[in-house]
């Protein structure tokens, strides 16, 4: 069994809703594709320390593996998107729970230029 077969059948089991294609609404703020259900491997919270014009700031973290490359700004949600029938979740800022991408990490696995891990950097912002 390759690492991506393992990652993705072994590793990958977790419910995630993913939304992407992160564009422009014309108004300050993004229009998302529709959310789609993904599996991923969330992992436990961490503190993030960002310093920026003398003032230090602590950001709870959330690092995410997932199978394929997802969209930097785009938004994760754990969970099923059943949960959510009838309701409608085509904005994530509405969603208890969605937290932003701001960063993927995609690492190539030694030896192959074409197959890669892949890890979402979150922020978890309190709403």
């Amino acid at each position: 069994m390759s690492i991506i077969s393992f990652i993705k059948n072994k590793v990958c089991k977790q419910p995630v809703i993913y939304w992407g294609n992160p564009q422009n609404d014309g108004f300050g703020g993004l229009s998302f594709d529709a959310p789609v259900q993904i599996k991923c491997r969330w992992t436990g919270d961490s503190q993030l320390l960002h310093v920026a014009q003398n003032a230090v700031e602590m950001t709870d973290r959330s690092d995410v593996l997932v199978t394929q490359d997802l969209d930097e700004q785009g938004f994760l949600c754990l969970g099923l998107l059943s949960e959510f029938d009838g309701i409608d979740i085509t904005n994530p800022l509405t969603v208890a729970g969605a937290h932003q991408i701001f960063k993927m990490k995609r690492t190539p696995l030694f030896g192959s230029k074409k197959e890669f891990v892949y890890i979402a950097n979150l922020r978890l912002e309190r709403r």
